[in-house]
């Protein structure tokens, strides 16, 4: 399950990975996973950590409060390398009050590093 795994990261390189692999998964499966809880961005962190919270926890699993600060460094480590862009998707897109610093789109650059496969 796409979530479990997310709750295993240990590191920022394996936050960031786990990210790319959710945001293809999301795409591919947005009828499954997508209930309007992304809010007109690629990337809604709160969204992400909501299915990842939710998963069935294994052996190695991480509890929440030690997770959310390992995204969303990893998610800035994304932006400075050119992939995503805090904000929605347009510039009349939706973005929730609280979505500062939490919801990013996808650039140009992006769009091909999210079709790349781990390895």
């Amino acid at each position: 399950m796409i979530g479990t795994q997310g709750q295993k990261v240990k590191t920022v390189e394996e936050a960031a990975d786990f990210i790319r692999e959710f945001m293809q998964f999301e795409r591919e499966h947005v009828r499954e996973l997508n209930h309007n809880k992304d809010f007109d961005f690629d990337l809604y962190l709160p969204w992400m950590m909501e299915i990842v919270d939710n998963s069935p926890e294994e052996e190695g699993s991480r509890p929440p409060y030690e997770l959310d600060e390992i995204y969303m460094e990893a998610a800035w480590s994304i932006v400075m390398q050119g992939y995503l862009r805090p904000g929605a998707r347009a510039v009349s897109g939706a973005n929730p009050g609280d979505g500062y610093g939490k919801g990013f789109s996808l650039t140009v650059k992006g769009k091909e590093w999210i079709k790349k496969t781990k390895g």
